[in-house]
């Protein structure tokens, strides 16, 4: 087709081609518009955006330049690569950057040229994902003004599972009821209703009987059936202790302790006594904590050749402020006052004691 003449009416002037069809129109508002495709070689340029502004339409290069009367900056629209993406590039009349572009495959890239997720800059998945790689910065920054709410919320097939939000200048996150709230005023972690943001008191459980954690690292104590300072559970211990004799020597044998809050259980074997004739008392030194003042600890005691004349039971005792077992013979039936066991009450050199005393810790 060629254009042949040019044809003016009242409103309109046209270019119409050899078959006497219009084929160009330009209204009385300077409007360009085509009848059919139009079909460019060389460069077009519109000028009419202000007095300093073109398009370029370049057919010849696939190009389109959104430029000043100088061409020192621009912006263009451009098919590049094998594939034919959509890019968008910007001079700032000293480089050419591309700003985004759009790949043969409907992906949004913005910041790259690459749908690598490790390449820095912003891609939109067609049908996908939207990822997003940020060098040694933020990755995302939203902002809720005016109002507490959700500030980001997430949905499976269009219903909602769960939430982040603001309340009082803390974020909360989880779903429905079931949530935590990150408090720095009070340095805190607690349950939160993420339907408010606000504070869940005794309804949100810590795991449950098929779902455990496996271990609690705590630098202070555990508020046990309540929030006094009797509920506080601030200790528990195990180990070992090895007591020694003020006189002579023996073996002692598995040893233990169990200390909860400052209530001390321990136990152990004692054999191989060597003094079997002194009148000092015989003693378990070094216990693993000391005991409180003004307390009275008795236990009990399984033994093999102790004989303490008038006395029907020996059993172990520690007095308060001490870190020393000692044993006493006793006779519950007469009533008898109780007296130390020493060494030379043991008559046998196989002579044993097996003990357990639980005692309140200073």
């Amino acid at each position: 087709m060629a254009l042949t003449k040019v044809s003016r009416g009242l409103i309109s002037t046209s270019i119409v081609d050899n078959g006497n069809a219009t084929a160009i129109t330009i209204d009385s508002s300077e409007n360009v518009s085509f009848t059919g495709a139009a079909t460019f070689s060389g460069t077009v340029t519109a000028d009419g955006l202000t007095s300093s502004d073109f398009i370029d339409i370049r057919a010849d290069d696939s190009e389109i330049y959104f430029t000043n009367a100088a061409n020192t900056n621009y912006y263009r629209i451009k098919r590049t690569g094998a594939s034919g993406d959509l890019a968008f590039d910007h001079f700032n009349g000293a480089s050419v950057s591309e700003r985004m572009r759009i790949d043969a495959s409907g992906n949004l890239l913005v910041g790259k040229t690459s749908t690598a997720f490790v390449t820095e800059g912003f891609v939109y998945e067609a049908g996908a994902a939207v990822e997003v790689t940020t060098d040694s910065n933020r990755v995302m920054r939203l902002n809720r003004t005016t109002s507490d709410g959700n500030i980001i919320e997430l949905n499976k097939d269009g219903a909602t599972v769960g939430s982040i939000g603001a309340k009082s200048g803390d974020i909360y996150i989880g779903t429905g009821d079931t949530g935590i709230r990150f408090n720095d005023t009070d340095n805190a972690v607690y349950g939160a209703d993420t339907t408010t943001g606000s504070a869940s008191d005794g309804n949100i459980s810590l795991g449950v009987s098929s779902a455990r954690f496996k271990d609690l690292y705590l630098s202070g104590g555990v508020y046990l059936g309540g929030t006094g300072a009797a509920n506080k559970l601030d200790d528990y211990e195990e180990g070992t202790w090895t007591p020694n004799p003020n006189y002579g020597s023996y073996t002692a044998t598995a040893c233990r302790y169990t200390k909860v809050g400052n209530l001390v259980t321990v136990s152990g074997y004692i054999s191989s006594i060597t003094d079997q004739t002194s009148g000092f008392a015989f003693v378990l030194n070094a216990l693993p904590f000391a005991s409180q003042s003004a307390s009275s600890n008795q236990g009990s005691c399984f033994y093999s050749y102790i004989t303490k004349t008038g006395f029907s039971q020996v059993c172990p005792y520690i007095a308060g402020n001490s870190t020393a077992v000692l044993f006493y013979g006793t006779n519950p039936a007469t009533g008898t006052a109780d007296v130390t066991v020493n060494h030379a009450d043991f008559s046998n050199s196989i002579a044993y004691v097996y003990f357990t005393i639980t005692y309140v810790a200073a």
